[in-house]
């Protein structure tokens, strides 16, 4: 009996263990709104609990993110670049045959068109919230 206490008692001190870390640790992706707010408990109590550190951790999530998107054409670029060299032209009319996007030279260009648009105002969103939290970290 006291050997299933102790268990019990080691796995609550474990499980409490991780919650805390949990809810303090900075959270290393993006935990801010359109708004460049705070969201998210976890979030919150650790900008309360860290300050200055919390928004770094979130201006490097946000820096990293912002390249990731103005680097996605070029690797998508590449990507099928290297993807047509290997498939063979049976393999890739089967593909295009199969593929979800749109058939129609035009719809192809409106779906790029939209994706960049998308990809764009993400980028202007990063871009805004870094330079909040570098005005925040200045303050």
């Amino acid at each position: 009996m006291a050997t299933s206490q102790t268990t019990t008692n080691i796995l609550l001190l474990l499980g409490g263990v991780t919650v805390f870390l949990w809810v303090t640790l900075p959270p290393q992706k993006i935990a801010f709104d359109r708004a460049c707010e705070v969201k998210g408990l976890q979030a919150h109590v650790s900008e309360m609990l860290h300050g200055d550190s919390f928004w770094r951790a979130q201006l490097e999530a946000a820096i990293k993110s912002r390249q990731w998107q103005e680097r996605l054409p070029a690797e998508m670029a590449h990507w099928r670049d290297d993807s047509s060299d290997i498939a063979t032209p049976l393999e890739s009319k089967m593909s295009r045959l199969s593929s979800d996007e749109p058939r129609d030279a035009d719809e192809q260009q409106k779906a790029e068109a939209a994706a960049q648009r998308q990809r764009l105002g993400e980028i202007a969103w990063l871009t805004t919230c870094e330079s909040a939290i570098r005005t925040r970290l200045e303050d």
